[in-house]
């Protein structure tokens, strides 16, 4: 009866806290030039079985070339993360493959599996300015969407060194 109530209770949207002190990685860490408009929120939920949980949004502009139609010169980037950080290692698979249950479904790309001995499980898929990796580190599970220049293997290497992997 309590749990339920406290977990509303306890549900929380932050606009004001910076991206940098959660433990995953930014649209700064990914852009290697100025974001201008930059734009965030960061939701935040707990569970019994997921004490941390992060839903966090990204999105911004990067200089770039004129575009076609002369319509700017700025290239418009975001990433979409959802980070779990769960009471059980046991459970991690199950979540990953809920997450690409729920999120790769109307993608056109191949998801592939790739052998990487730093991560439990990383699954990602790259299509036009699209990436998409799903990724399960001891009890923690990664989910994200990045629309952006960047390389998939690049973005990959973030992960690996935010996680000190």
């Amino acid at each position: 009866f309590i749990t339920p109530f406290y977990a509303v209770m306890r549900r929380e949207t932050y606009t004001y806290k910076t991206v940098e002190d959660i433990p995953v990685i930014s649209i700064y860490d990914i852009e290697k030039g100025p974001v201008y408009d930059y734009s965030h929120s960061i939701d935040y939920d707990w569970s019994l079985v997921s004490p941390v949980q992060y839903i966090i949004y990204e999105d911004g502009y990067i200089e770039g070339q004129m575009q076609g139609d002369f319509s700017g010169a700025y290239f418009k980037t975001s990433i979409q993360t959802r980070y779990y950080e769960l009471a059980l290692r046991g459970i991690s698979e199950g979540l990953l493959n809920d997450l690409i249950h729920r999120y790769y479904r109307h993608y056109e790309e191949k998801l592939i599996e790739i052998e990487n001995e730093r991560f439990d499980r990383l699954y990602a898929a790259s299509g036009e300015g699209n990436k998409l990796i799903f990724a399960s580190i001891d009890n923690k599970v990664i989910y994200i969407k990045y629309s952006g220049k960047a390389d998939l293997d690049y973005i990959i290497s973030l992960i690996e060194k935010k996680y000190n992997l």
